[in-house]
């Protein structure tokens, strides 16, 4: 999946990872439709759509089909335009699916700094460090894992022991279809670093900490 990473302060919503804007005229009546008809009726009275936009049809439909199957989901929270449609949400499966109904769609992708510090008897070694979130390990992901694993590790970037042996297991098929475990985490010194993470590894990637010795 790949993503326009959006440097910000804050998550979107100040809890969620993605975004994706669906380009949908008239996209505010769908909250105010019960059903597929009653939305078609208010797009066509307002002028957003003519007897003949088949195409247009279809794209309503699959988008309302996705929209009723999660307006009820805490993990989605949904901005109504008058010209397209917002998903929030951090659930990657969640995205996926919505893509699928047109995989142009840009997703866009909160970087935020360090919000909370962790504290340490001694001066640790890294100034920094991100937690790996609970992911269905795919066989796409663990590939990029392994490959960023044998460029960086040591490399001014420090993969936990438990990462480390996850990754390098020659049991390949009991890793395909598992999850990685949130306790896993990444150390590292360059605050760019978490940046460029993201870019070949953000769908599993969690919250970050600065690292520090106890005042």
């Amino acid at each position: 999946m790949k993503t326009i990473l959006t440097e910000r302060n804050k998550l979107f919503y100040d809890k969620y990872q993605y975004k994706v804007l669906v380009n949908l005229p008239g996209a505010r009546y769908l909250k105010w439709s019960r059903n597929f008809d009653k939305f078609i009726k208010q797009l066509t009275e307002r002028g957003y759509l003519g007897k003949h936009d088949v195409v247009l049809f279809d794209l309503y439909k699959k988008v309302m089909d996705f929209y009723n199957e999660f307006k009820s989901n805490k993990e989605v929270t949904f901005l109504h335009d008058y010209s397209f449609l917002g998903v929030y949400t951090s659930n990657v499966d969640i995205i996926q699916k919505i893509l699928k109904i047109d995989s142009t769609m840009k997703v866009y992708e909160a970087v935020t700094p360090p919000q909370k510090t962790m504290y340490f008897a001694k001066e640790p070694k890294y100034k920094y460090r991100v937690y790996l979130k609970s992911t269905r390990a795919t066989e796409s992901l663990i590939k990029s894992l392994e490959d960023f694993r044998k460029t960086y590790d040591n490399n001014g970037v420090c993969l936990s022991g438990g990462l480390v042996s996850f990754i390098k297991t020659s049991n390949w098929r009991k890793r395909f279809n598992s999850y990685i475990h949130s306790g896993f985490f990444i150390d590292f010194n360059d605050k760019s670093m978490l940046t460029f993470m993201h870019l070949l590894i953000g769908e599993c990637l969690g919250k970050t900490y600065e690292l520090e010795k106890r005042p």
